[in-house]
């Protein structure tokens, strides 16, 4: 352990008991720490909140397995999310979104029967529901129940590619938090995986982009998990040379190919250079996301660079994200 993670370490069992255990991820040098032994149904105090975010800000993925033993719930999740910011609703929550950014329309919510939760409930009656208050609009389902069902026909789907969550907007999120539900359990693929490799159509990466790209997205996870790069290891990796050109662009985020963007604007953070190596792209670590796991993400790198997140994939899968802006 490095001395800020034995600090870390030393202040868990101050708050949080002597039982807490904590595990890297993948590797001690990768970004990702597994904590058990602290019960998040319950609402933290000061010293307890400020821990949280600090173990956030240097590990940039803390997982909390086994939350549904003790009671977690989304309005739980809703409430640690305030600790590290502003809950956002995510766009894809409202109804008319594309109108609020043209038009300046007041956003509005879909009719309760029209939301994800409803319509995951609809799919399999009695066997399979969204957890309570899983329609707050600060949280986000991820699933492939909407417009399945017995009688549906199968249909598979590749995951998505590598993103960052949102980062269209102005003010980009700096976190963000899954509370998994429920994930495939049975392997029937012969490649090992839930869900067998899926063709992707051209243009699913920029045309100029490596084939290496493609060859290591199609080797990730295909079985509910989210995947996580690591962007600045990625680029301390990179020669002398590509990192000095990379230094010279900057990367306008937008929408759709058609919008104006926005150029990004950072604040200036003091930290420890040490710290500047953890949010990283290149070296996916995927980890399985087994029931009822709380993961928190952040987004935040030195210079011009982003943490791309969370490919998606099929079979009965339902997670709960919320999305967080970071307090200034």
């Amino acid at each position: 352990m490095t001395t800020p993670e034995i600090t870390l370490q030393q202040r868990l069992h101050q708050h949080f008991g002597a039982a807490v255990v904590t595990t890297p991820l993948t590797s001690p040098k990768r970004m990702g720490q597994r904590i058990e032994g602290i019960d998040l149904s319950q609402a933290l105090n000061v010293d307890q909140a400020q821990l949280m975010v600090d173990l956030l800000d240097h590990f940039q993925i803390i997982c909390f397995p086994e939350q549904h033993e003790v009671g977690f719930g989304l309005q739980d999740l809703e409430r640690l999310a305030n600790h590290f910011g502003a809950p956002i609703p995510h766009p894809k929550n409202y109804a008319n979104y594309a109108d609020f950014k043209k038009h300046k329309a007041p956003l509005m919510l879909p009719p309760k029967d029209q939301q994800t939760a409803a319509q995951c409930d609809r799919a399999f009656p009695g066997q399979l529901a969204c957890i309570d208050d899983a329609n707050s609009p600060a949280v986000y389902i991820v699933t492939n129940l909407v417009g399945s069902g017995p009688d549906a026909k199968e249909e598979t789907i590749g995951g998505l590619h590598w993103h960052t969550d949102i980062e269209f907007e102005p003010t980009p999120l700096s976190t963000s938090m899954f509370y998994v539900q429920a994930v495939p359990t049975t392997r029937e693929s012969t490649e090992g995986t839930w869900v067998a490799q899926q063709t992707r159509e051209t243009g699913f990466y920029h045309p100029e982009s490596a084939p290496m790209l493609m060859k290591r997205r199609n080797v990730l996870p295909l079985n509910g998990e989210t995947a996580y790069a690591d962007t600045a290891a990625a680029y301390a990796d990179l020669p002398q040379a590509d990192r000095e050109q990379l230094d010279g662009f900057m990367v306008r985020r937008k929408l759709r190919m058609g919008d104006p963007g926005w150029l990004p604007c950072y604040i200036p953070i003091q930290e420890p250079a040490s710290n500047l190596s953890i949010a990283q792209f290149g070296h996916p670590g995927a980890k399985t996301l087994p029931r009822s796991r709380l993961t928190v993400g952040r987004s935040k790198q030195p210079d011009n660079f982003w943490t791309i997140l969370k490919p998606t994939c099929s079979n009965q899968t339902i997670a709960m994200t919320t999305s967080i802006i970071q307090a200034m």
